[in-house]
C-alpha cells in the first residue's frame, strides 16, 4: 500500500508519436501518476528509472521485437524490461508490448495472419473474472502481424477469431494485450495516416475502419476506462 502524499511515477515507452496513452493518460492522471515519456530507440532509459518506477507501460510499434539486427536498441530495452519483470515489478505491454513481456518471459514470438480492424474478444473464464470484463460485447481495436506463444505461469484472458492469445496476465501486475483498447475512436485518423502504406498493402478498407471507430468509439472508451482504472487501482493497492 503506498503511502499518502508520496509521489506515483510512469515511465512510458513510446515508439510511434501518434499512437500515444490514450485513455490510460486520463486515468492515471486521476490516480496523481507522474508521467515520463520515453521515446524508443532515442532517449536515455536507465536502469534505476525503468526498475524503480511505480508502473511501466510499454506501447504498440511497427516492429518485431526479435529485428535487433536493424534496431540494436532492442537489446538495450529488452535487457532493461527483463530487469524489471525479474523485480515483478507492474507492466503493461500493449501490442508491441505484450509480445515483448512474452519473449522476455520465454515465449515465442512469430509471424500470424494479420488482424487489422475492430472485433470483439472471446473472454475466458479468467478474464471474465479479471477487469478485462469491462470489455464484454465491446469492439476492440485489432492491429498487428506477430503474435506469441502463452508465457509459463500466465492466464490467458481473452483470444479472437484470428488470434488464440490475445491477453493475459501474471499475478496482480503484469498485464499482456495484443489488441489495442486505448485509443478513442476520434484519434483513429493519425493511426490510418501514419499506417497508410501498410493499409494500402494489405487491402484495408481505410473508410470502414473510420466509420466504425466513429460509430463504436466512446462505448469502447469508456469501457476501457473502467478497465484500466480497475486494473491500476489494484496494483497501486497491492504493490
Amino acid at each position: 500500500m503506498r503511502l499518502p502524499n508520496s509521489q506515483i511515477r510512469c515511465i512510458v515507452v513510446q515508439h510511434l508519436s501518434f499512437e500515444g496513452l490514450g485513455v490510460i493518460k486520463d486515468v492515471l492522471y486521476d490516480l496523481n501518476y507522474i508521467i515520463s515519456y520515453k521515446k524508443a530507440g532515442i532517449d536515455l532509459i536507465t536502469q534505476d528509472e525503468m526498475v524503480e518506477a511505480d508502473l511501466l507501460i510499454l506501447l504498440g510499434s511497427p516492429l518485431s521485437v526479435k529485428d535487433t539486427a536493424n534496431y540494436p536498441w532492442l537489446n538495450n530495452l529488452t535487457n532493461l524490461v527483463q530487469k524489471r519483470l525479474s523485480k515483478n515489478r507492474a507492466v503493461l505491454g500493449i501490442c508491441f508490448g505484450a509480445q515483448l513481456i512474452a519473449l522476455i518471459m520465454g515465449a515465442k514470438v512469430y509471424n500470424s495472419k494479420k488482424e487489422i480492424g475492430w472485433g470483439l474478444l472471446n473472454l475466458t473464464p479468467e478474464g471474465m473474472r479479471s477487469c478485462l470484463s469491462e470489455l464484454k460485447n465491446k469492439k476492440v481495436l485489432h492491429w498487428h502481424g506477430e503474435t506469441f506463444d502463452l508465457p509459463a505461469g500466465a492466464q490467458l484472458l481473452a483470444s479472437s477469431e484470428v488470434t488464440q492469445n490475445q491477453a493475459f496476465s501474471i499475478e496482480h501486475n503484469i498485464l499482456g494485450l495484443q489488441f489495442h483498447c486505448e485509443i478513442p475512436g476520434k484519434e483513429i485518423e493519425s493511426w490510418l495516416i501514419g499506417h497508410n502504406y501498410e493499409l494500402i498493402r494489405s487491402s484495408i478498407n481505410i473508410s470502414q475502419i473510420r466509420k466504425i471507430s466513429e460509430a463504436i468509439g466512446f462505448e469502447t472508451w469508456y469501457s476501457s476506462r473502467v478497465m484500466f482504472l480497475k486494473w491500476i487501482k489494484n496494483i497501486m493497492e497491492k504493490d
